[in-house]
């Protein structure tokens, strides 16, 4: 929501070797104004887009899980959550900000996390939330922590073991 897009630019300012990565629209129109309305937002900020975003196509599920494992944090969309984004996210050990919203709509990421006992990522307030992603973008300890509460929640709060280790080694053959 555009209310939010001067977010990526602070937390671009705090965290300087970030790299915000976002996926196409299928509609490539959608996409151009998107990355016309962030550009704007980064050189209000004295920021370059191109140096610290990158607008990749569409990914099929094997190159997008691939993106998932190679990231340090997913950034959720504040006020429409991404429920199966934030189902990846866990399953590759992906920590995910989010903000605890007032309807349905912005609250599937809370209800996961919550579920999952990592309420430290729920954040109250957009500025909670580029708080929340700064510390797990320079706190590499804090981060790793986050992720194991991931890779615990899943083999003890799920309880479906054999799904999980078949799971597990889907996910080691893609790494």
């Amino acid at each position: 929501m555009p209310q939010y897009d001067f977010l990526f630019a602070k937390i671009v300012q705090q965290v300087p070797p970030a790299q915000i990565i976002f996926i196409s629209h299928w509609n490539q129109q959608i996409t151009n104004q998107f990355s016309l309305r962030l550009q704007g937002e980064f050189e209000r900020n004295g920021l370059n887009f191109a140096d610290h975003c990158l607008m990749l196509p569409r990914l099929n599920k094997f190159d997008y899980l691939q993106l998932n494992l190679l990231a340090d944090i997913g950034l959720d969309t504040i006020g429409f959550t991404g429920f199966l984004t934030t189902l990846n996210s866990i399953a590759c050990d992906l920590p995910v900000v989010t903000v605890e919203g007032e309807f349905m709509r912005g609250r599937q990421s809370t209800g996961i996390l919550e579920r999952i006992g990592v309420r430290e990522t729920i954040a109250q307030s957009p500025v909670e939330y580029l708080e929340i992603a700064v510390r797990l973008g320079l706190d590499l300890n804090w981060r790793q922590a986050i992720a194991q509460k991931f890779e615990i929640s899943r083999l003890f709060c799920m309880k479906i073991r054999p799904a999980f280790r078949h799971w597990k080694s889907f996910i080691g053959r893609l790494r």
